[in-house]
């Protein structure tokens, strides 16, 4: 069985939704599993007004033992989604840039070879 929570700043208690069809559980905690960059291990503290983002909380340990997730995930929404895919496009972009540099770092310098009369072109 999987807990959805929305967690919405309303002053209301959050609707909650169990899902306890164990295909489409499985099904979403293998979407989860793929996408594990969109999710964080516990809600922004400055999250503002309305719907700011859902938890998932697996009530099976077994789901929780074959997906390897932790014991709640928070998908952020909205802002806080544009926060967090900011961050991770950040670390994302920093790691390219350092896995780029030991690339060039490796690969042998080729010196430009010089014109030749045959290069010409008219």
């Amino acid at each position: 069985m999987l807990r959805i929570t929305a967690d919405i700043f309303s002053g209301r208690p959050d609707p909650v939704s169990d899902i306890t069809d164990e295909n489409e559980v499985r099904a979403l905690l293998r979407e989860v599993d793929s996408n594990r960059n969109l999710f964080l291990g516990d809600a922004p503290a400055d999250g503002g007004l309305g719907v700011r983002g859902f938890w998932l909380e697996p009530l099976n340990d077994e789901f929780g033992g074959d997906f390897g997730t932790d014991p709640r995930l928070y998908l952020p929404v909205g802002t806080q989604a544009r926060r967090h895919a900011g961050t991770q496009a950040r670390r994302h972009a920093g790691t390219q840039a350092r896995r780029h540099a030991g690339t060039q770092a490796r690969r042998p310098a080729v010196a430009a070879r010089p014109k030749s009369a045959s290069d010409s072109s008219l």
